[in-house]
Formats: C-alpha cells, sequence, structure tokens
C-alpha cells in the first residue's frame, strides 16, 4: 500500500473515531460545502416559507363599505396554516378566484394576525403562478401529499402568553387567597391539595400541547410547578405553603 493511501485510510479511521466519541467534527464536515459537481437539491415549495400579505382595513361606519381606509399591510409565513389543510380546499390551476377565509380566521385565531378593530383580507384571491398559496399548494401536489400534513397551528407568543394568562385568571377563581383562606378555616385540607393538583394539571396539558412552544416565560414555568407543589406539602407547613402558592399566582396574574 503506498504512503497516500496509507495516509487516507488512516484520517478515514480518525474522522469516525470522532464521530464516534461525538467530538463534533463529523458534523462539522457534513455543513461544509458540497463537492465539486455535485448540485445541492433546493427544499420544494411546501417545505419553504409561505408569505402572504395581510391588509387590515378600519371601518367608520359598519354598514358602509366605502368607509373603509387601509390601516396596515402584514406580511406572514403562513405555511404551518396550509399544513393542517387537505390539498383539495387549496387553490388549483383551474380556479380564477380562491376564497382565502379559512386562512384569515386561522391566522387571527392563532395570533399570527392582531386585527384589533380592523377586518383582514388575505391578499391571495386571484390565482395565478405567483399566488404563494398556488405554489404551494402544486408542491404538495406533486409531492402525493394530498392529506393534511399538520395537525395544528402553533400560536404566535404573543398569543400564547395571553392564552397563559386566561389560564391563570381561571385558575385564580378557584385557588386565588380568599378562597383559599375560606377553605383553610373550614379544615377542607384535602379538597384543597385535590383543586391545587387539578387547576395545575389543566394548565399543564394545554400548555404542553403542540399549539404552544414549550413554556415560553420562565416566570409563568414557575408559577405552574408552585401550584402542583401543594398537592405533597406536609401537613404541618400546608397552611402556610398553600397561601404562598396562592400569593405567587396572584401576582404572577398581576404583573405578567
Amino acid at each position: 500500500m503506498s504512503t497516500m493511501s496509507t495516509n487516507i485510510s488512516t484520517s478515514a479511521a480518525a474522522a469516525r473515531e470522532d464521530a464516534r466519541r461525538g467530538n463534533g467534527k463529523f458534523g462539522e464536515q457534513q455543513h461544509a460545502e458540497a463537492p465539486e459537481g455535485v448540485i445541492a437539491l433546493p427544499k420544494p415549495a411546501h417545505e419553504q416559507p409561505v408569505l402572504v400579505t395581510f391588509i387590515l382595513t378600519e371601518y367608520a361606519n359598519t354598514f358602509d363599505a366605502s368607509s373603509g381606509e387601509e390601516t396596515a399591510h402584514v406580511e406572514v409565513d403562513v405555511r404551518d396554516i396550509l399544513h393542517t389543510m387537505a390539498a383539495d380546499e387549496l387553490p388549483t390551476g383551474d380556479d380564477v378566484a380562491w376564497d382565502p377565509s379559512s386562512l384569515e380566521h386561522a391566522a387571527i385565531r392563532s395570533g399570527l394576525i392582531d386585527p384589533g378593530e380592523c377586518s383582514v383580507m388575505a391578499d391571495v384571491t386571484f390565482v395565478d403562478e405567483d399566488n404563494p398559496v398556488f405554489v404551494y399548494a402544486e408542491s404538495r401536489r406533486t409531492a402525493g401529499l394530498d392529506a393534511p400534513i399538520g395537525t395544528v397551528v402553533p400560536l404566535a407568543p404573543a398569543k400564547q402568553h395571553e392564552e397563559v394568562g386566561k389560564m391563570f385568571h381561571d385558575a385564580y377563581q378557584e385557588v386565588g387567597p380568599r378562597t383559599v383562606l375560606r377553605r383553610l378555616d373550614a379544615g377542607d385540607e384535602a379538597g384543597l391539595r385535590e383543586t391545587f393538583q387539578r387547576v395545575h394539571d389543566v394548565i399543564k396539558s394545554r400548555v404542553e400541547t403542540a399549539e404552544f412552544k414549550g413554556y415560553d416565560d420562565a416566570d409563568d414555568f414557575d408559577a405552574i410547578i408552585a401550584l402542583n407543589s401543594v398537592s405533597t406539602a406536609k401537613s404541618d407547613r400546608f397552611r402556610d405553603h398553600a397561601l404562598d402558592v396562592s400569593a405567587t399566582l396572584t401576582d404572577r396574574l398581576v404583573n405578567r
């Protein structure tokens, strides 16, 4: 074997050993430029951002369509919304126009668009080769992806924050300081343990769905964990602990 062949074999063996040990060299090599003569294929359109402009219009008179004034144009990546639609819900080459109302409703519901007092219209009504939703749809059909490829649209950060706030508000109705103090004075330790645990489980089960991108706020996470701790608190400290956690929830709800 030649010296050059020996060196190449040695280098290859060293690279495999580096990869086995997890020192990162193998990964770095994978992100290097492609070898000469190899062309990297672009991602299909349905795997790339689908940017749609939403027009917000404010009306001085809700009964007069001519009183509208456009207040903003907002560009949003609607790919996650389109993923939840079947291919036959998307525009085709035979369509002259496509009803984007489902897109508009989903964008508002997920918090991608904040309409305020405005009406919202997605600027994709007319179907042509430049229509981003049409381009996405054709890519899905070409790939044979006729069924939805997503189940839920993740909430935008502001919407996620709002939804957690609503859950904290609902929790406060059950374990706010006045309610907890009243039940403690009535000797309802067992019932309070169960209530705190149930309130925690309801919030946790929602936050850990695909709608949410984990625990977006560390203070929210701490408040949720605190709710869970009441169910296992020692009886000789239960009163103080339950009141402390109730106060923590109240403080988080007020200051978030």
